[in-house]
């Protein structure tokens, strides 16, 4: 460690994918996968309207890949795993992609974002949140989409859960916002000039994000009492 900061060191080096890495999640010990896993999903390369790298899904097993899930047309760019231990994808051909991991199968495409699909976030009770460049995020139940959260004007590139009070996102509109499972935006925070790309809630409750411009870390602090007073 050096000057308060951690020093890390690849371990493994995956190698299989054909073109860009766009995401990748660790998938905790399962049936299909009673030692967990690595899923990790690409972009597709496309050159005068054709497809010369396919947008695949790989499941990995230390260093080899034991499956891999094909469906999307587009660019995968966010996985997360479902309390019952489905696989969701989001991708740029405007769909959301339901797997179940013990067949390899896609169970379900979720229909109605009208633009790419850029995050997704599998919620406690099974639901399931995306977040898209539509400007919109949409709340799925039973693969139906049950609601659909307005107020960013730009795309919205990724969310988080706030356990207790809701999810946080944020994306191009350099906001962060803070919702409430059923429709209201609580907070909404300013304070980057330029795109946000991730954010992760931290224990504290403190909301970590990375903005475009920085490679820094930027903290913006939710407070739960402020929650509460303006509930």
């Amino acid at each position: 460690m050096q000057n308060g900061m951690r020093d890390f060191t690849d371990c493994k080096i995956l190698v299989g994918h054909e073109y860009f890495v766009a995401c990748a999640i660790e998938l905790p010990p399962c049936p299909a996968h009673p030692a967990g896993a690595v899923l990790s999903a690409g972009y597709d390369r496309t050159m005068s309207g054709q497809t010369i790298v396919d947008p695949v899904i790989n499941i990995w097993e230390g260093e080899s890949i034991v499956g891999v899930l094909k469906g999307h047309t587009l660019t995968v760019c966010s996985l997360a795993i479902t309390a019952t231990g489905q696989l969701v994808s989001a991708s740029w051909d405007k769909t959301v992609r339901v797997w179940d991991l013990n067949t390899r199968q896609c169970t379900a495409t979720l229909k109605g974002h009208e633009q790419a699909v850029w995050s997704v976030l599998a919620l406690e009770n099974g639901a399931i949140l995306s977040g898209s460049a539509d400007k919109t995020i949409k709340l799925w139940d039973n693969n139906v989409c049950t609601k659909t959260f307005t107020g960013h004007t730009d795309c919205v590139r990724a969310l988080a859960l706030m356990p207790g009070l809701g999810f946080v996102s944020t994306g191009n509109d350099a906001s962060i916002r803070l919702w409430s499972l059923d429709g209201d935006c609580l907070m909404e925070m300013k304070g980057h000039d330029s795109f946000v790309y991730t954010l992760a809630v931290l224990p504290s409750g403190e909301v970590s994000c990375s903005p475009s411009h920085s490679s820094l870390l930027h903290a913006a602090l939710i407070m739960y009492a402020l929650f509460w007073t303006r509930s």
